[in-house]
């Protein structure tokens, strides 16, 4: 797998011969995944101890990342772009560590596997601190990136713009977020809204679990 260090080559690369030109970027960086193996000295930063000794590790490549993140951010600065640039930053899923019997990754739809962060970026447009309550989902990505450039929405994509959301007057709008699983030949279902959650086995219709996230998340 590419490393962070060079997945920024090949963005800091172009964007350093040719800062005038418009851009889009896809930067998707691996390095916080299966094995856990950060370079030196973020393998440091957290010595193995206990009873988890990879969540240290993983946090360490967290820790790589981010560095890389903000060389990113910095190339971007320094040519007078980064106030001009849509930055949006997330996850295609998150880690387990045995919160529920299991380690890694494609094994349960809890909320350490499908809970991500998505963060956007861009002054005057976007109200720094501003946050947008409910659940919403990577489906929703693509409308919001549209919506922000003033384009058409892609049909059937499932998802919805989030950027009317952040207008301090916009009305509350109930929404629920979808992820699916595959598994030993079966098909999970997990349904969220901002306070609640059903797990549900796709093929027999039986739900494993419904939970108050609020009181218990």
């Amino acid at each position: 797998r590419a490393r962070s260090d060079q997945v920024n080559e090949g963005v800091l690369e172009p964007l350093d011969a040719h800062p005038e030109r418009p851009f889009f970027y896809y930067v998707h960086t691996r390095d916080p995944h299966i094995p856990y193996e950060p370079p030196p000295p973020f393998d440091a930063l957290w010595p193995p101890s206990g009873e988890n000794p990879e969540l240290d590790l993983y946090d360490g490549e967290i820790a790589w990342t981010d560095r890389h993140v903000q060389g990113i951010l910095d190339a971007l600065e320094r040519h007078a772009l980064l106030d001009e640039t849509l930055i949006l930053l997330t996850s295609d899923h998150g880690e387990e560590f045995y919160e529920h019997g299991r380690f890694g990754h494609r094994k349960t739809l809890y909320e350490e596997s499908i809970a991500v962060p998505l963060i956007l970026r861009y002054p005057g447009r976007i109200p720094a601190g501003s946050q947008v309550e409910g659940a919403v989902s990577v489906t929703d990505i693509p409308a919001t990136i549209l919506d922000f450039l003033g384009l058409e929405p892609i049909p059937d994509t499932g998802g919805g713009s989030l950027l009317p959301l952040l207008d301090e007057n916009a009305q509350p709008r109930e929404m629920l977020a979808i992820s699916e699983l595959f598994r030993q030949r079966t098909h999970w279902l997990s349904v969220r809204s901002a306070g609640w959650k059903i797990l549900v086995n796709h093929d027999t219709g039986s739900v494993d679990g419904w939970w108050n996230l609020q009181a218990d998340p």
